[in-house]
């Protein structure tokens, strides 16, 4: 699930399946021929790894052949639980250059901008973030993502969007905290130092929060909110605990509203190097909070050589 990592751990062939320029069939048949090999060499590692693989070729086809028999329409694409963003909407904006002051979300934004591309769990995460920590509705920040992707499929995307935001789907929706998942994907800060270099500075207890480092620290960076990188853009404690709610009062409008809940993620501190005692602010059941709207400055990062739509055609 490691983006850095998967730069070169994925067989990167999903835009020339996309494009057609490798079938579906010539790539299944190599992975059989080679996991066969490897197995009759003892090789478990490989064999698996490509079992794997052809797994996931055949899911890519069951989606495809899936959203051929059953349209949008007819996925609950419509739902309008959230509002639709308008094409110039600054939080739209701020997500899609990769500015939203969450170091995670904003070096995937930036990547995919540079190289269109990006692995599954980050796809998931941006569309995650944009419906359910900004609360917009799934097409349009969907429509954006599609233009960046060199591999785009529209059987594969539009229905993992609809799934990512809850649209499809009876399950509890399942929203990651963004801290938490940096934490994991990215625990040496590598791939946040590669994309986001206004905050490679920052130590790797800061940098997967700048926002909870301490300001002696933030100065001797370089890091000053609102010009040389964004404050975070919403509470995201609070923006996925309204999200679960109002999309819990949609799906079983019958129950109170808001429905008592353990919510391990507000019970913990972002980062493991924290103090966990009780934060009363924490627990309070607030609404989300707009923090900024300040996309900051540029600078020379990479989402200043991205070129907005490259992959708009594909």
């Amino acid at each position: 699930d490691q983006p850095a990592a998967a730069e070169a751990a994925a067989s990167r062939l999903s835009p020339h399946l996309a494009f057609g320029t490798v079938s579906v069939r010539e790539a299944w048949q190599a992975a059989a021929r080679a996991r066969a090999a490897y197995e009759q060499d003892g090789d478990t590692t490989f064999a698996a790894s490509l079992a794997s693989f052809l797994d996931r070729l055949e899911w890519r086809s069951r989606s495809i052949q899936s959203l051929e028999d059953r349209p949008l329409p007819q996925q609950g694409s419509g739902e309008t639980i959230r509002p639709e963003p308008a094409a110039d909407d600054p939080r739209l904006e701020a997500w899609i250059q990769g500015r939203t002051g969450f170091p995670i979300i904003d070096a995937s934004m930036r990547s995919l901008r540079e190289t269109g591309w990006l692995n599954f769990p980050m796809r998931a995460m941006l569309i995650g973030f944009a419906t359910h920590h900004l609360w917009m509705d799934w097409r349009r920040p969907a429509e954006r993502l599609a233009a960046l992707f060199t591999d785009f499929e529209p059987g594969i995307h539009y229905p993992q969007a609809l799934l990512q935001s809850a649209v499809k789907g009876s399950e509890a929706p399942r929203i990651r905290n963004p801290v938490r998942l940096s934490l994991e994907v990215d625990p040496d800060g590598a791939f946040i130092r590669r994309w986001v270099p206004e905050l490679a500075a920052l130590s790797d207890n800061s940098l997967h929060a700048p926002w909870e480092a301490p300001k002696a620290e933030l100065a001797r960076a370089g890091v000053i909110f609102g010009q040389t990188y964004p404050m975070r853009m919403v509470d995201h404690v609070a923006a996925a605990r309204e999200a679960r709610d109002r999309i819990a009062s949609v799906r079983h409008p019958n129950r109170p509203y808001p429905q008592p809940a353990k919510r391990p993620d507000t019970k913990q501190a972002d980062l493991p190097f924290r103090s966990a005692r009780p934060n009363p602010d924490r627990r309070a059941r607030t609404h989300p909070v707009q923090l900024s709207f300040d996309l900051g400055t540029p600078g020379n990062g990479p989402e200043a050589r991205a070129i907005q739509g490259r992959a708009a055609n594909a």
